[in-house]
């Protein structure tokens, strides 16, 4: 099957009102405490029932309007589509760590890959109600609203987000840590104690009153006591 600018433009607007109705049911049971446990696929990396019900709750909705459509969720649920046919690839709720531990910083995200390209996207926040949707070629917008990158065109007055994956195994306190591209360690390995991680999920998160754009924002980390890094000269050669 091939599809058309009318077919890509039904998915768009499908996946923008399924990312909202899935974000109202992550924001009320995040509401609700009680309402669900919380679990662990592995080390650091946290899994609730409401992950799993919201994963269905959006696959059912997009099978029932694109039965030709494939899928592929973060929690398991899957399908292979027909030729031609776009994939969809969810995370019922990107920032799984966040929600099981209280913080409100998470959102449903929702894309549509065809042919190796990816033509939608739709992110959802529950929490502040910003819906980011994009069209490859098309842009990007956030309720609405325009979305661009930012001008800055010098790294000294630029913002740079620096983050890493804690989840190295049972045995990274010991053995493991951060490696450059030479396969020696660049710091000392990290430990939950050290670092009050606050996840950073695909939207940007708002702060009231500070003056920034959804675009310009960004996610802290707060170190309890110094990590010590060992800086190494900058490679020459392409990575």
């Amino acid at each position: 099957m091939t599809l058309d600018e009318r077919a890509l433009s039904h998915r768009f607007l499908a996946a923008a009102a399924i990312a909202h109705e899935a974000g109202q049911i992550a924001g009320r049971r995040f509401r609700d405490r009680s309402s669900f446990t919380v679990g662990f696929k592995g080390p650091q990396d946290y899994l609730t029932e409401v992950d799993l019900e919201v994963e269905r709750f959006i696959a059912t909705r997009l099978h029932g309007a694109f039965p030709e459509d494939g899928f592929i969720g973060e929690e398991g649920e899957g399908r292979v589509g027909k030729p031609g046919a776009p994939t969809w690839v969810v995370d019922p709720i990107d920032g799984t760590m966040n929600f099981a531990r209280g913080a409100p910083h998470f959102c449903v995200s929702i894309a549509a890959v065809l042919d190796r390209e990816v033509e939608i996207g739709a992110v959802y926040d529950p929490i502040v109600e910003e819906m980011f949707l994009a069209r490859r070629g098309a842009g990007a917008t956030v309720n609405g609203a325009a979305m661009s990158v930012s001008k800055t065109d010098d790294l000294k007055s630029a913002i740079v987000e620096v983050g890493w994956n804690m989840r190295g195994g049972a045995e990274y306190g010991e053995a493991g840590g951060v490696r450059n591209r030479e396969g020696e360690k660049a710091h000392q390995p990290v430990h939950e104690k050290n670092v009050d991680r606050v996840e950073k999920p695909e939207a940007p998160k708002p702060r009231k009153g500070d003056g920034l754009r959804p675009s310009e924002r960004f996610q802290e980390w707060r170190l309890h006591r110094a990590i010590p890094i060992r800086h190494q000269p900058p490679s020459t050669s392409p990575t």
